[in-house]
């Protein structure tokens, strides 16, 4: 198992919230859940600490287009 840690970056021009993992340039985010631009960054995170399974893969830069899935052999984990 790889522990990813991902810090809040934004969110992006469709709403969706997106995480940078802290040693790369991957990025993380959800197709399902959006959240208005001005909605505090602390109910984001507070919301996806408790719904990590809702995270998948968009890509390596912010406002990409996701990829999707995740690698089942990750550990997500949200730092601030």
């Amino acid at each position: 198992m790889i522990a990813v840690n991902l810090k809040f970056e934004g969110i992006d021009n469709w709403n969706r919230p997106v995480f940078k993992n802290v040693d790369s340039h991957s990025r993380y985010g959800s197709v399902n859940k959006l959240f208005n631009w001005d909605v505090p960054k602390e109910e984001v995170i507070k919301y996806f600490k408790e719904h990590l399974d809702e995270l998948e893969y968009f890509g390596n830069h912010f406002d990409c287009e996701p990829n999707g899935g995740l690698d089942k052999s990750l550990i997500l984990n949200i730092i601030e």
